[in-house]
């Protein structure tokens, strides 16, 4: 295994982190109340069903049926096998509380292995964990956290294999990359990482060349098969999905300027890390500052797959969320250069407080 879970278990700051990350689902219930399903948790409810076999009726829209079971495959699965027992509602929960945890885990570990500093590891997943994208949509009935999960668990592996250059880890995030996309389009981002992680590593030409062939092969394999097995069953692909959504957002004019601007951008990354941006910007000093070496260039190697959400024909949070672990990386770098610890828990409690707030701040705030 990659960490033995009895190593996990010894790890003081790992069960500490673990037990925060828990008591922050409580305050999460507790704060936002009665957690109900709505918006698109509906047609993923209505996906589970289908895969099911229930009768569906003549009234839904099959196409968002498709996509649903096309992007998400294994977490409508699992939803529909717990379904049985917990209600498919209540199974989106549960599986979102656990994928929770697995992101803020592997966020530890992605941390660590690029700060190399327990301390300030522990301290840049409390930008994670109580991150505002989390706490609305993380932990509700939708299915972005899996994808999230294993997009960070990923990209873990990619550093640890451009650091320690050991095989083991290469093949790890080929398969938890192969293995996220099915669960959510972003489990598959952490290849983008690999890639670059290893064309900026010190092997040889052929040996780059061979590394990222094989596994750009692998993955659209697996994928390109997948894909291509729906399509034969549905005659649906993503490319129906895709161009459905540049006709809708980018075909009227009005919507498009709504959809996606500068404005919107500057909007929706804003509320998104609200109390993260001052440590962020002193962090990214710091780091052009001082790091312009290996740790720079993993800095480096992870942010195109974090901007990958621009590729997509509208702006939302829950799209752009994959920005915020790499956010939250320069803000751990910003927080490893403050010598007072008083001063480290002030801005990460101001940072829990705004996240729990931004829907308020968002409701008085008219932008």
């Amino acid at each position: 295994m990659i960490y033995k879970f009895e190593k996990i278990l010894k790890d003081k700051i790992i069960i500490s982190l673990l037990i925060l990350a828990i008591i922050n689902i409580f305050v999460c219930f507790y704060i936002r109340g009665p957690i109900v399903p709505g918006g698109d948790s509906v047609s993923y409810f209505e996906a589970a069903r289908f895969l099911k076999g229930d009768d569906m009726g003549g009234d839904l829209d099959f196409s968002i049926i498709y996509n649903r079971l096309l992007t998400a495959p294994l977490f409508i699965s699992l939803i529909g096998i717990l379904g049985s027992v917990f209600g498919i509602y209540n199974s989106m929960l549960l599986v979102n509380i656990f994928f929770y945890l697995g992101l803020v885990l592997s966020f530890y570990f992605l941390a660590l292995e690029v700060l190399e500093n327990k301390k300030i590891a522990f301290f840049s997943s409390w930008f994670i964990f109580l991150n505002y994208g989390i706490i609305n949509f993380g932990i509700a009935h939708l299915t972005d956290i899996g994808g999230w999960a294993f997009f960070v668990l990923s990209s873990f592996l990619a550093v640890r294999y451009f650091k320690r250059k050991e095989k083991k880890d290469y093949w790890w995030a080929i398969l938890f990359s192969i293995f996220g996309v099915f669960l959510k389009e972003y489990g598959g981002l952490g290849m983008i990482s690999l890639i670059l992680l290893i064309i900026f590593s010190e092997k040889n030409k052929k040996e780059k060349i061979k590394e990222c062939f094989i596994s750009i092969f692998v993955f659209s394999l697996v994928l390109g098969f997948y894909h291509y097995f729906f399509y034969t069953l549905f005659h649906y692909s993503y490319f129906n999905w895709y161009q459905f959504n540049i006709n809708y957002y980018l075909s009227d004019s009005v919507i498009r300027e709504s959809s996606y601007s500068l404005i919107l951008l500057g909007k929706v990354l804003g509320w998104l890390f609200l109390g993260g941006w001052p440590i962020f910007v002193f962090g990214l000093w710091k780091i052009l500052k001082e790091k312009w070496n290996k740790e720079g260039v993993i800095f480096l190697a992870l942010l195109p797959a974090s901007l990958s959400f621009l590729a997509w024909p509208v702006m939302t949070q829950r799209i752009a969320f994959v920005l915020i672990p790499w956010l939250a990386l320069v803000s751990g770098f910003g927080l490893s250069k403050i010598k007072s610890n008083l001063a480290i828990v002030l801005i990460l409690i101001f940072y829990g407080v705004l996240g729990y707030s931004t829907n308020y701040l968002m409701g008085i705030i008219n932008l």
